[in-house]
């Protein structure tokens, strides 16, 4: 409801070329810029098939997800995604990073997304940079699930974000509010 109106990224080229959002693979290389992890979707079958193998040989290394289309995101996202990963760092210091599973879209990959039997509804505050989804089933095998689950409902608490618990994951979607309070990690 918050990003309905939202002008949202059409086709893939759209958000490809968007200079709003943010590219997180030049952040995550540099050290200290991202405080959560993501996998990139794997394009081509070598790497699918490499990416099977891993899974059969090391099933809990990483959460079963098909990684993200597009690294890129709303610059206030990526500064939410770093606090929450901070918090929850600090808070279950045993268990791995804050991964995330999904951030912008277009609406070419949100039909696509639906075509394969994903609910992927439409408008989406993913198709306007605003959504995230977050791995929340991976981390109950690090005995670390509720914790995340509290500092997610404490940002729904404090009008930051509205959560979703869609199982896998948890679909956080930024306030209106929010956008204007956090700063761009860019500047």
């Amino acid at each position: 409801m918050w990003w309905g109106s939202a002008r949202a990224f059409v086709l893939d080229c759209d958000l490809a070329d968007a200079t709003d959002l943010v590219d997180l693979e030049p952040l995550r290389r540099r050290r200290g810029e991202l405080h959560f992890r993501y996998r990139r979707q794997a394009r081509t079958l070598p790497l699918r098939a490499v990416r099977a193998v891993d899974r059969r040989l090391r099933p809990d290394r990483t959460p079963r997800s098909a990684g993200l289309r597009f690294a890129r995101a709303r610059p206030q996202v990526v500064t939410l995604l770093n606090r929450l990963a901070a918090d929850f760092a600090a808070a279950a210091p045993a268990a791995p990073p804050l991964w995330v599973t999904s951030l912008a879209r277009s609406i070419e990959q949100q039909r696509r997304l639906r075509a394969l039997g994903y609910t992927a509804t439409l408008p989406s505050a993913h198709c306007a940079g605003y959504a995230m989804d977050i791995e929340m089933s991976w981390f109950r095998r690090f005995g670390a699930a509720a914790t995340l689950e509290g500092l997610l409902a404490e940002r729904q608490q404090a009008g930051e974000v509205n959560a979703i618990d869609e199982g896998q994951t948890w679909h956080l979607c930024l306030s209106p509010a929010a956008v204007g309070a956090l700063p761009d990690p860019r500047n």
